[in-house]
């Protein structure tokens, strides 16, 4: 076999043996690592919502600081490292970091233990009042480094009377500095943060409407204007629905208003999303009363492990996120009337604001006894913007107790639901929810059984009275 023929086939051995592992180690890079150092060596709140602003631009993993070595680094693309408090970094996690050639921002002072940072030295603590164009609610106290002249200066903080420099890339280097975490500015450093990591950026954003405070008290034409109106601008129908209100101390309940509870039951039949509200009795029970009404919740509005999609009111959290199996939904949109010549003027500012962040989801309430107009102004708003309206319907929900199971059958947003009760546990329900009405049952009953008893008494010494007249007769011939 001559030369050539024998370089061709090694070639080919070589090429067959490598390329999977070639293709595989391409396949294991990861893209991003968030490395988090607090007191308790815990996930706070503050990582939380870093976490979820990063996931939307990329894959990002959580790893402990303490726990960072060469060989970990070094399948992730980029690295975001932020302290909450002075921490002295491992030495196999410095020599890591400092060997990281990818896209790398460090938030705190852990900074100054890097070697990118070695010109960087500590000086004053001052008190910032804004931070770019942002005045801060809450002043911010800063050990404000002394930095060399070179750096690039992206964003300044304020004191009464000086600027300093707050955010800065390091010139000839893949390394850039924030210098400290407030979840008061999210809004803003969505977009820095993805620039300092040469992030694409997502183009449009998530919205939904809930129509909510749904109970008793609510006038049907009323909500069937609001949900035409969802209708005819083509955005999934989502109601938030209480089975149980107070009033004056006293419990009402949704069946009270049996025209309500039809109009629920027909819009259910059309696919519309019911969201479970339940603020004064446990979410088992008030689940248990809608399904026993013909409405089926596969969301609730609060936190329970009965459900697997959540919507929840989340201070400084604009992205969808997931914990413990869950999601959750976040309702990013105060709705907020004033009495000036445009009463929604401040939820409009918000939703110009949540616009102008990269994947920000855009959410809010709209209470069922606000007018509809109002609702039209705010719709026609929002559509002039790249909006994707999020239809619950088609997520892979799941609602699950001992005796309720809701899940869906297809993408079309069908339910498979599966009741269990027992004849018990629907007698507890009925009277739970009917109290009144089920202690007349009781009476009715009771007064029932009484009078069988009468009935069957009197017949009893009947037959004894007429058998002993018999007898009687009988003797005295």
């Amino acid at each position: 076999m001559s030369f050539k023929y024998r370089l061709l086939i090694i070639l080919y051995i070589s090429g067959v043996a490598f390329f999977p592992h070639f293709v595989k180690a391409e396949e294991a890079k990861k893209e991003i690592a968030l490395i988090y150092a607090t007191s308790s060596q815990e996930i706070t709140e503050d990582v939380q919502i870093l976490y979820e602003l990063l996931s939307v631009y990329a894959n990002t993993d959580i790893l402990a600081a303490q726990d960072i070595q060469q060989e970990l680094l070094t399948s992730y693309e980029r690295i975001v490292l932020v302290n909450f408090y002075p921490m002295e970094l491992p030495n196999e996690a410095i020599r890591a970091l400092n060997n990281f050639q990818g896209p790398a921002v460090v938030i705190g002072d852990s900074a100054l233990q890097l070697d990118p940072f070695a010109g960087w030295h500590d000086g004053e603590k001052v008190k910032l009042l804004m931070v770019g164009e942002q005045v801060l609610t809450n002043p911010l106290y800063w050990q404000a480094p002394q930095l060399p002249t070179n750096v690039e200066v992206i964003q300044t903080a304020s004191s009464f009377s000086t600027d300093y420099p707050f955010i800065v890339k390091i010139p000839n280097s893949n390394w850039s500095h924030i210098a400290l975490f407030t979840k008061e500015l999210i809004y803003e450093w969505s977009v820095t943060i993805s620039q300092l990591l040469q992030l694409p950026q997502p183009t449009n954003h998530e919205a939904f409407i809930v129509l909510s405070d749904i109970n008793m008290r609510t006038n049907v034409d009323h909500l069937a204007k609001l949900v035409t109106t969802l209708k005819e601008h083509e955005i999934p129908v989502i109601l938030e629905v209480a089975p149980f209100a107070d009033e004056n101390g006293t419990q009402i309940y949704l069946d009270n208003n049996e025209e309500l509870v039809s109009y629920l039951q027909k819009l259910q039949q059309e696919e519309a999303v019911f969201i479970l509200a339940s603020f004064t009795e446990t979410v088992e029970r008030s689940l248990h009363y809608l399904v026993r009404n013909n409405i089926y919740p596969t969301l609730l509005n609060g936190d329970s492990q009965i459900f697997n999609h959540l919507v929840q009111h989340r201070p400084f959290r604009i992205y969808p996120s997931e914990q413990n199996q869950q999601f959750i939904f976040p309702y990013t949109v105060r709705t907020e009337l004033d009495g000036s010549d445009n009463p929604l003027y401040r939820m409009e500012q918000t939703i110009e604001q949540l616009l102008n962040i990269p994947g920000a989801i855009i959410s809010f309430q709209y209470p069922s006894y606000l007018e509809p107009d109002y609702l039209i102004d705010i719709v026609n708003f929002m559509k002039s913007s790249n909006l994707k309206w999020i239809n619950f319907g088609e997520k892979d929900f799941s609602v699950l107790t001992k005796n309720v199971s809701i899940a869906p059958i297809d993408e079309e947003g069908r339910l498979h639901t599966q009741l269990s009760f027992s004849i018990f546990e629907r007698l507890s329900l009925f009277f739970d929810n009917n109290p009144f009405e089920f202690g007349l049952w009781i009476l009715v009953i009771t007064v029932g059984l009484f009078v069988a008893i009468f009935f069957i008494n009197t017949l009893r010494l009947r037959i004894t009275l007429r058998k002993r007249l018999f007898e009687e007769r009988k003797y005295n011939g």
